[in-house]
């Protein structure tokens, strides 16, 4: 009898379904690793073809900048070792069309190279686009979610930035863009929460409620017990590696002066001890008879908005006499330009916090320069090719045939089409930053042939509005984003990406966000 229910038991047809799935799953269940394991192969060879074409491309320009200059490398590459520039223009034209009104790879295409651009420039592909793009503009304005300001469709300038910030990252941190809904997946405000309704907490040291994310992870419980402070009271403003301003010492002074004078605007400006670092590496005057070039800090109005009380940080080094060769007509080779700049920049020097550089340019002082307006510089060709640009600099000629290019220009004679001069923002009260260029004479060396060339960086963090006389300041939203990362504590949150200490790497830790905030959102700003 046992073996008879044993042998119906096994032959029963429920048991039989249960045991066929239990088979058809856990063959399914192989299947799916087994292509799981095929997709990551595939992934590991692509991502190992992409690092060989990149290790080959990278290749390839240093071996054409031992004979050429990096800006005629990059261009030559284009032309004659990229597989797409390559391509007849007749199949290009033929992709750009089939693009259709894919509005960002299109915008993203005209920036890579002047082929691209010319195509894409034509009218039968371009004008759609900036139609389309007007159309979507006007039905914004109506609705009331875009300022007359905006050159772009927000959700375009959205993914714009985000391609432009994850192209310049390293892996690790491309890896945390890659992750759905992970922290690199947005642009996003590490001094706000996400919900609009976030938690707001007052804080003991400045008397001003702010948004959680504004303060320290051990300050963000709304019960805690004892003094609270937000980050603005606790971070500073860096000059230089040497010199950090912190927000008591600019209120304290305002404060002061308002009971004193309110309403002086001017004589709260006059009165500020200007803050100076006296470090010797910082002084690069021509002459000892000269002012020192120390960087500063000092208040003043905004330059755009004088009704805006800014903290303009400011640094001129001087090249010094004679440090450059001057070739016929004038012009300099940019390979000693970079050499200053870079110089400029090394470490402790403030030009890299005054102006910091990103991925996509490294040296943006090189930005005041631009070849198609500049007769200054001189660009070497190498054996690729035997004429210059085609530029300003190629048509600009005087009789003679000599370039008139002149090295920057003086108040006495302008002969070159450039403004030498680089802004991000700068005099808006938008935590902006500016560098322009100018010929300097030492005194008693006015009728030299050549001087030297002053830089000037400057960059500007809003304090506070004229109007805000009658109130007590508070940290503004600007000062949080401008404080040096290493003088407060990270709030720890799950939408901002990890610290990244790869200096290289455009989410480097020190390195300023691509966001303005204005009047309580956040929008991502046009990195260059």
């Amino acid at each position: 009898m046992h073996a008879l229910k044993r042998w119906a038991h096994k032959l029963c047809p429920s048991r039989r379904r249960r045991k066929q799935k239990q088979e058809d799953d856990e063959r399914e269940k192989r299947e799916q690793q087994q292509q799981d394991a095929r997709e990551r192969e595939k992934l590991k060879q692509d991502a190992a073809r992409e690092r060989e074409q990149q290790l080959r491309m990278l290749l390839t320009l240093r071996d054409l900048e031992r004979t050429m200059d990096p800006l005629i490398a990059a261009q030559v590459y284009n032309k004659k070792h990229s597989p797409i520039g390559q391509l007849p223009e007749e199949l290009l034209l033929q992709i750009l069309h089939h693009l259709g009104d894919d509005t960002l790879t299109l915008y993203c295409l005209r920036r890579v190279s002047r082929t691209f651009r010319r195509l894409i420039n034509l009218p039968d592909i371009w004008e759609p686009v900036l139609i389309r793009l007007q159309l979507l503009r006007e039905c914004c304005y109506s609705l009331g979610c875009i300022t007359e300001h905006e050159s772009m469709l927000p959700g375009i300038h959205i993914h714009l930035a985000q391609r432009l910030q994850k192209d310049g990252m390293c892996d690790r941190c491309i890896s945390w863009c890659d992750v759905p809904g992970g922290p690199g997946s947005r642009l996003t405000c590490q001094f706000r929460s996400l919900d609009s309704g976030g938690v707001r907490l007052r804080c003991d040291a400045c008397g001003s409620e702010q948004d959680v994310q504004a303060f320290p992870s051990s300050d963000q419980q709304p019960d805690k017990l004892g003094e609270r402070r937000c980050l603005a009271c606790q971070g500073a403003v860096q000059l230089c590696e040497h010199v950090h301003i912190c927000w008591a010492t600019v209120e304290a002074h305002i404060a002061d002066w308002q009971q004193r004078r309110p309403g002086d605007w001017q004589g709260c400006f006059d009165h500020f001890d200007v803050i100076e670092c006296h470090d010797p590496s910082h002084d690069t005057r021509c002459t000892a008879d000269e002012a020192p070039t120390w960087p500063r800090a000092r208040l003043r109005a905004a330059g755009f908005d004088p009704k805006l009380v800014v903290l303009n940080l400011e640094w001129e080094p001087h090249s010094g006499l004679d440090i450059f060769t001057f070739l016929p007509g004038g012009r300099v080779p940019a390979p000693e330009l970079r050499a200053l700049f870079r110089r400029y920049r090394q470490e402790g020097q403030p030009a890299g916090v005054l102006l910091p550089s990103y991925p996509s340019n490294p040296l943006p002082e090189m930005t005041c320069f631009d070849p198609n307006k500049c007769l200054c510089l001189h660009y070497e060709m190498g054996d690729n090719g035997k004429k210059p640009l085609p530029s300003a600099a190629a048509s600009a000629k005087d009789p003679s045939g000599q370039h008139i290019g002149k090295f920057v220009h003086d108040e006495e004679e302008v002969k070159c089409g450039a403004l030498h001069y680089h802004g991000r923002r700068y005099g808006r009260g938008r935590n902006g930053a500016e560098v322009s260029m100018i010929r300097h004479w030492p005194r008693g060396n006015y009728k030299r042939e050549w001087g030297c060339l002053k830089t000037k960086y400057q960059r500007d963090v809003l304090v506070c509005k004229k109007t805000d006389s009658d109130k007590k300041l508070t940290p503004t939203h600007e000062w949080l984003h401008a404080m040096d990362p290493d003088t407060y504590p990270r709030p720890h949150d799950g939408y901002t990406l990890p610290l990244c200490k790869d200096k290289g790497c455009m989410n480097y830790y020190k390195r300023p966000r691509s966001l303005t905030c204005i009047n309580d959102t956040c929008r991502p700003w046009k990195v260059c």
